[in-house]
Formats: structure tokens, sequence, C-alpha cells
């Protein structure tokens, strides 16, 4: 019998991207580290905005106890928690929290739980280090955009109050997908083909250690660019470009590497596609 590594990347688990590089942050609705024992997300709900921690159950968000603790309202994310590392995101602002229920109903995309973020002011984050890179860097990220024409603001990366690094789930015609701004410079690692939809969609991104970008769309090959300079770090934000744009959508997964992991892009793009069957 042949097994795809692929699948069975860490034993029997077939979620598991064990041995495919260490990531410095995870976040994601699905369990994807054998050695992580905490739990998913925190959730305020609306009755009363009582928080709890939703754990996994089966390496899968525990769902019913989620769907029980908030009951017939409304479940928004106060913190989304780093399956590696110490770096969790969090936002304590009630009309900034994306949200996971919606009138007591769990909100999905594609049949899977997601977190949805308003495209107004929602966003979760963590600025209190550099814990990043500005290079030799890979990013990984299960997405969804739901207005068409518009870029959706993945994540940012910088000092705060500044943008320097940013990835978008785009659905306009030159589909920006990693960007890196220094100054009044941009440069644009841009997807090759249009993609005008609203399905959820797989983007993986890498800068090596000479500065070269490039971008990748559902598996597909997509643009390169090399800037030149020096970007600024100090932390993260998923959902909001800072202080400018957001995403109307949702984001289900958003990990980083501090490596140039392009080497195993195949390999992880395969086992989180297995899950989701996006493409």
């Amino acid at each position: 019998m042949i097994i795809n590594p692929y699948i069975f990347s860490s034993g029997a688990n077939t979620y598991y991207l064990d041995g495919y590089g260490t990531p410095v942050v995870w976040y994601e609705l699905v369990k994807r580290f054998s050695a992580y024992s905490g739990a998913c997300i925190r959730v305020r709900r609306s009755s009363d905005n009582a928080e709890q921690d939703i754990n996994f159950v089966d390496d899968l968000l525990d769902t019913a106890s989620l769907l029980s603790f908030v009951g017939a309202g409304n479940g928004f994310v106060t913190t989304f928690y780093t399956q590696v590392g110490s770096k969790n995101l969090t936002n304590a602002t009630a009309t900034q929290q994306p949200q996971i229920v919606s009138s007591g109903a769990l909100i999905t995309r594609n049949g899977f739980a997601s977190i949805k973020y308003d495209g107004s002011n929602d966003n979760l984050f963590n600025w209190s280090s550099a814990f990043v890179n500005i290079n030799d860097v890979s990013y990984f990220s299960i997405s969804q955009n739901d207005v068409a024409n518009v870029n959706g603001v993945i994540h940012n990366q910088g000092v705060s109050g500044n943008i320097t690094i940013r990835t978008f789930c785009d659905r306009r015609v030159d589909k920006r997908s990693l960007i890196v701004t220094i100054g009044a410079s941009s440069y644009f690692a841009n997807m090759s083909i249009q993609r005008d939809d609203s399905n959820l969609r797989l983007l993986s991104s890498f800068i090596d250690s000479s500065n070269n970008m490039s971008a990748y769309d559902n598996g597909a090959t997509g643009g390169t660019d090399t800037y030149t300079g020096s970007t600024a770090n100090n932390g993260l934000q998923l959902g909001q470009q800072y202080g400018a744009s957001w995403l109307n959508g949702s984001i289900n997964c958003f990990g980083a590497y501090n490596t140039d992991n392009s080497a195993n892009r195949v390999a992880i793009e395969t086992i989180l596609n297995n899950y989701y069957t996006i493409y």
C-alpha cells in the first residue's frame, strides 16, 4: 500500500503540518500541530458579554460547546490563539470583533466554520513585538472575499500605525496578493490570473533573503517582484490594513514562517486543500 506523505504527514492524523517546518504563528479553526494543547479561540456572547475559551475536539473547533455557550444570540471572536509560539491576536473593542455565530447559528463558508470580518472595522491584532520576519518569511492563508472587484486584507505587518508587508484575498484584475511598502514605494507580487469569485482561496506567499517575492493562488503560480530597502516590523494584524481598508469576508487560516519555506509549499498546500477541497 502506498501512503501519500502529504495526507499522512505525521502519523495517522490527516490534519497535521508537523514535519514541514515550524511556523512562528499559526491561527486556524483546525488543529494543525500535534504538540498544541491550548484553546482555538475565545468568544464573547452578545447576550451578556461573557467570554469563554473554545477548544478543539478531534482536532476541529468544538462547535457544540461554542453554540451552547453563545445560545440564541451572536458570538464574536475576542482572541485567536496561535498554535505555535505565544503571540495571540486579540481585540478588546466589541464593535471591532469579527463574528463566528449569528443568531445562534454557526457562520460557515463552503460548509466550514468561519470567522466573518465585516469590511468596516473588524480586526484582530498583536503589536507587542517584532515576531514575524521582514524577509525570509512565508505566509499561508485560507480566506474568502465577499465583495466583487475589490481587494480584501488578510494580514498587515509592520510598526503600529504604518504599513510594510500585506497579503490580500484580491478580486481586482491585477490580483495583488503580496505587497511590500517602503516609504512611498510599493512592490507587488501580483497574481497572473483573474479570480473574481467569492469562493474560499488558498494563498501562499514567500520572501527570501534577497528580497525576492512570490505568490501562489490555489496552487497556481502567480507573480514575482523584488523590493529594495528595509521594512519595519512590530507586529501583526488580521482583517485590516492599518488605518485604511478591511476585509469583508472570512479568514479561516493564517500562518507565518520565519523562513523561506517555499520548498515545502506543495506539501503544505496539499494538506490544507485536502481538508477544505478548494481546488
